[in-house]
C-alpha cells in the first residue's frame, strides 16, 4: 500500500480527533491501525512542528509527510557505541514464557483505570534530569499522566506542563514534543525531543533496535529464570491490552525480563492488602506474605501496557496493577519504574521512588549507579 506524498489539510468534521484518526480518514484504503504504524517509516509534521500519533488536531490543521531515512546499515559499529548502564545480570537458566500460557480474568472483573481513582502525583518530584543533543530526560512521577485525555479528564498531564517545565530548566520550549509515554501509575523516564532532527534521530535508532529502555518491576511470584515474552498484543481496547497466543515476529516488541532478587512481600516493605486471602484470582498469591519478584525488564519498542500485560500472561503480574491483577484495585501504587534509556547518543538514569525498604534494595544492588530523586 503506498502512501500518498504531499501535505494533508484537517477538515471540519475530523476536528478534535487523534492524529492517526484523522490520517486514517484522510488517506484511502488506510485503517486507524495501519495509521499508527506509518509512524515506524514516516515523520510526521502538524503545522511544521514534529507531531506524535496521539496528538489532538484542529479544523485547518497542516499535517505532512515526510520519509524517514534508512537505518544504519552498520548495526555492530552502533551498537558498540551504545553507553549502557553496568548492569548485574542473571546466572538462572532461562525459561522462556509458552505461548499458551495467556492469563484469564474473572470476567465481572472490572477493567478500566479511571482517573478519579489515580493516586494524587506528587509533582515535587516532575524535573528534567538530563538534556543532552537536543534529547531531554524527564522523570514523571506516578499519577500523572504522559499526555492530555480528551475533555481534560485526568487533569493536567506532562505534556501540558512540558513548556513550563523547560523553560525553570532553562531550556527553550519551542519545538520540543514527547517522544515516549509511560502509563499513568508509571513512574519514571520520558523522553522528549528538541525539534524535527532530534525527534529523527530517536526514531531512527527504535526502529533499528538501537534504543533500550529498562525498567524495574515488582511482580507476585518467584521468578527462577529469564523471561522472554514474544506474545502478540491487541492494544485497540482503552482498558485493558490483550496478549494473543500468536507470537510476534518482530524481536523488537518482545518482553526480556530476569530476575534480580526474589523475597517476601513483606521484605520489601510492601503494604499487603488485608483481605488479599478471599480474593478469587487467577494467580497464585492469596498468601498473607506472598513471595514476589524484583525484575529487571528490557524493551526496544513499546506498547500501551505492554509490560503489565505481558508479565501478567506469563503468571507473574506486577504487585499494585489494578487492571491485570486482581489481588489489587483502584488506588493502588503500581511497582513498575522506567529507570534507564540508551540511544547512540543519549543515556539517562533514574531511581524509583518506593519507599524506603525497596528504594535501598535496589541501591544494594547497583551500589552507586544512581543519584537519589528526592522531593523538593
Amino acid at each position: 500500500m503506498n502512501l500518498p506524498d504531499g501535505t494533508y489539510k484537517i477538515t471540519p468534521e475530523l476536528d478534535g480527533k487523534r492524529l492517526d484518526a484523522a490520517l486514517a480518514a484522510l488517506l484511502p484504503g488506510f485503517s486507524q491501525r495501519e495509521a499508527r504504524r506509518l509512524w515506524e517509516t514516516f515523520l510526521f509534521k502538524l503545522n511544521s512542528r514534529p507531531a506524535r500519533k496521539g496528538m489532538k488536531v484542529r479544523s485547518g490543521d497542516m499535517i505532512e509527510i515526510v520519509p524517514l531515512s534508512e537505518p544504519d546499515t552498520d548495526a555492530g559499529a552502533v551498537l558498540s557505541a551504545v553507553r549502557t548502564a553496568p548492569l548485574r545480570t542473571s546466572l538462572r537458566t532461562e525459561k522462556r514464557a509458552s505461548s499458551g500460557s495467556v492469563q484469564t480474568y474473572p470476567p465481572d472483573k472490572i477493567l478500566k483505570e479511571a482517573a478519579s481513582a489515580f493516586p494524587e502525583p506528587d509533582l515535587s518530584l516532575l524535573r528534567v534530569l538530563k538534556s543532552e543533543n537536543d534529547i531531554l530526560g524527564i522523570f514523571k512521577p506516578a499519577g500523572l499522566h504522559s499526555a492530555a485525555l480528551p475533555g481534560g479528564r485526568g487533569g493536567l498531564s506532562l505534556e501540558d506542563m512540558l513548556p513550563d517545565l523547560c523553560e525553570k530548566s532553562g531550556i527553550d520550549p519551542v519545538g520540543t514534543v514527547l517522544f515516549n509515554r509511560l502509563d499513568c501509575l508509571t513512574s519514571g523516564i520520558v523522553m522528549a525531543c528538541r525539534g524535527e532532527a532530534a525527534l529523527k534521530r530517536c526514531l531512527d535508532a527504535e526502529n533499528a533496535g538501537l534504543m533500550e529502555k529498562r525498567y524495574f518491576a515488582l511482580v507476585c511470584g518467584d521468578v527462577t529464570g529469564e523471561l522472554i515474552i514474544a506474545n502478540k498484543l491487541d492494544t485497540d481496547s482503552r482498558a485493558r491490552t490483550k496478549v494473543l497466543k500468536q507470537a510476534e515476529p518482530d524481536p523488537l516488541r518482545h518482553t526480556r525480563a530476569e530476575p534480580l532478587y526474589s523475597a517476601p512481600a513483606g521484605e520489601f516493605g510492601l503494604e499487603i492488602p488485608a483481605d488479599i486471602a478471599d480474593i478469587p484470582t487467577s494467580v497464585n498469591i492469596a498468601q498473607t506474605n506472598p513471595v514476589c519478584t524484583l525484575l529487571q525488564v528490557v524493551i526496544k519498542r513499546g506498547a500501551r501496557h505492554q509490560i503489565r500485560a505481558h508479565l501478567a500472561a506469563a503468571g507473574y503480574p506486577i504487585w499494585g496493577d489494578p487492571i491485570y491483577n486482581d489481588c489489587f484495585s483502584e488506588n493502588c501504587n503500581l511497582y513498575l519504574h522506567h529507570f534507564a534509556v540508551s540511544a547512540p547518543d543519549f543515556l539517562c538514569l533514574a531511581a524509583p521512588v518506593w519507599g524506603q525498604t525497596a528504594t535501598q534494595m535496589i541501591n544494594g544492588l547497583f551500589p552507586g549507579l544512581f543519584h537519589p530523586i528526592n522531593s523538593d
